[in-house]
């Protein structure tokens, strides 16, 4: 399902394949800029709406601003930033009069003060958070709350084999044997969990599975566990991953932080009920 569209509205940076999704049901006039160097699991392949900045030659602070320039040079002509965390904007202000709207998916707004971010959310037209637990935190304004979106098109229901097989996709900080502890306290400790360690390091040649295959991969196992550490708050994450609700539409039954099982995406997450909720934030803010 897509819908017609705002004109020139430029996503900027692409956390999760979020920018994409969005702006692919969005339809035409959206459009992303990101990094290939850090899209480490080729998730723009997905969609023809991302522009990928990618130096050729030298070392990453080299590709960081080259990726500025191209946003530099892609925002022009543009009605509004859709900006997928602060951190971009901090630089991009100097150099850009565009009106923007901050959309934060957790880390970006969990490992920052209010203090440092007033600034960048004062300019802001609109404030977005990707989960209800940010509600919760100190914003500049009134933040806007716009469930995870789930390309339901890409991870539509499987037939999901009764295997007793699970997956755990660990973050970086996560202990494995407090993650176990935890399953079996909760009933799943005869699973028979495979363990992965997400990774965010291109340099090392460790199989990962691409974007385009994920939904494929996930539906081998009967369980996914939704078990995440948050390493800043120290903390187990509340809000579900956008890995654990992309299994929870195909099937999957996602053992979730306090123990309970979903197997069905809530509604929420559905394109056709998000996609409303983005246009009436565009609306406020385009007045």
């Amino acid at each position: 399902m897509k819908t017609s569209s705002y004109p020139n509205i430029l996503h900027i940076w692409n956390t999760a394949n979020i920018a994409s999704e969005l702006a692919y049901f969005m339809g035409d006039g959206h459009q992303v800029v990101a990094r290939r160097r850090i899209d480490h699991y080729r998730m723009a392949n997905i969609h023809e709406n991302v522009s990928e900045t990618a130096f050729p030659f030298g070392s990453d602070k080299f590709d960081i601003l080259w990726f500025y320039l191209m946003v530099c040079i892609r925002q022009l002509g543009v009605n509004l930033l859709h900006v997928h965390g602060s951190n971009i904007m901090k630089h991009l202000r100097r150099v850009s009069s565009v009106p923007y709207i901050l959309h934060y998916h957790g880390v970006d707004c969990r490992n920052s003060s209010p203090t440092s971010r007033a600034p960048l959310e004062e300019g802001a037209k609109a404030i977005i958070v990707a989960t209800p637990d940010l509600l919760e935190y100190e914003f500049a304004k009134k933040p806007h709350y716009l469930p995870t979106i789930i390309n339901r098109e890409l991870f539509a229901p499987r037939d999901i084999p009764s295997n007793n097989r699970g997956l755990i996709n660990l973050t970086p900080n996560q202990d494995i044997q407090e993650t176990m502890s935890r399953l079996s306290e909760y009933g799943f400790g005869d699973v028979e969990w495979e363990i992965v360690q997400r990774q965010y390091d291109t340099t090392k040649r460790q199989h990962r599975v691409m974007y385009k295959d994920m939904a494929a991969h996930l539906a081998q196992y009967e369980y996914y566990s939704g078990l995440a550490w948050d390493g800043i708050t120290r903390i187990w994450c509340k809000p579900d991953s956008k890995t654990a609700l992309e299994a929870m539409s195909l099937g999957v039954k996602v053992v979730r932080y306090d123990g309970s099982v979903s197997s069905s995406l809530p509604a929420r997450h559905y394109p056709e009920n998000v996609i409303p909720k983005l246009r009436t934030i565009y609306d406020s803010v385009m007045i």
